[in-house]
């Protein structure tokens, strides 16, 4: 059909019924519903949170253990790291509607090592051991970041408990990554306790490791209606993996004069149960 045919077409219609061409200007276009219990079928998702981490067991030991002080037995060098707040961020993209994969990194506070022994089995005194009194303590602080890729489950709407404009879903994660750990300020300050009354040190260098890290995590998601952003709380369990401290030591003592040692690592490993808030933009 020609052009000039269809105007005078369209001009006929709107003349014998002018109420068409009022409705087609009234028409609205791409209106959301915000009525409605479907969300908006997002693709990606960032993540910000923080939390608290409270640390288990270290399962401190020497590599050396003939050259250090050691516990009684009935006493251990097992203590934990204390407990210290963390934050992280995370970048996911969901897949086939149900679940997603990406990245995350953590940075804790200075986790801090510090066990006292009221006795204790030392080495045979000279050079190239450590000479420390008894009673003795040993500390260390530890600085640790995770950088993990995750799995999760992104459970479907029809999975969730719809109260008012919220909805409510579990959310379920794991992943594995490397846990970066540096041993730093590692110390055991010991005292003779018969007169002249002292005090000896050993002095541990800083040291770095990777290791293998990973993670579980489950918690509880509330999503508003026709919004990009949700919110929850979830419980973690983090294994941030083995640490080790540097070989090298300084002895303060009268038979080692201050040189410096090479008299192993000590070594444990970071296991944390963590509990997080977060904030989640889906775009």
């Amino acid at each position: 059909m020609k052009p000039l045919v269809k105007l005078k077409l369209l001009v006929a219609l709107v003349l014998i019924n002018p109420s068409l061409f009022a409705n087609i200007l009234n028409t609205p276009i791409a209106v959301p519903d915000k009525t409605s219990n479907l969300r908006p079928d997002y693709k990606w998702a960032t993540s910000s949170y923080v939390g608290y981490a409270w640390s288990s067991n270290t399962n401190l030991r020497a590599s050396a253990p003939t050259k250090f002080n050691q516990p009684v037995i009935g006493d251990t060098n097992n203590s934990n790291l204390g407990n210290v707040p963390f934050a992280g961020f995370s970048l996911s993209r969901r897949f086939r509607k149900i679940y997603k994969i990406g990245f995350s990194y953590d940075v804790y506070g200075a986790w801090a090592y510090r066990k006292y022994h009221a006795q204790g089995i030392a080495p045979t005194p000279g050079a190239g051991v450590e000479v420390l009194g008894v009673p003795y303590s040993r500390s260390f602080a530890l600085d640790h970041q995770g950088a993990l890729f995750n799995v999760g489950l992104k459970l479907p709407d029809k999975w969730s408990v719809v109260i008012k404009q919220m909805y409510i879903k579990p959310e379920i994660s794991g992943g594995v990554g490397v846990g970066i750990s540096k041993v730093k300020a590692f110390q055991a300050l010991g005292y003779f306790n018969t007169a002249p009354y002292s005090q000896i040190t050993t002095l541990g260098a800083t040291n770095t490791t990777k290791k293998l890290a990973w993670q579980f995590t489950v918690g509880l998601a509330l999503y508003p209606k026709n919004s990009a952003v949700s919110f929850g709380l979830a419980y973690r369990y983090y294994d941030g993996g083995k640490f080790f401290s540097s070989d090298l030591y300084v002895l303060n003592d009268g038979y080692n004069n201050g040189l410096p040692a090479n008299l192993g690592a000590w070594t444990g490993v970071l296991k944390t149960q963590q509990l997080k808030m977060y904030i989640n933009a889906e775009f």
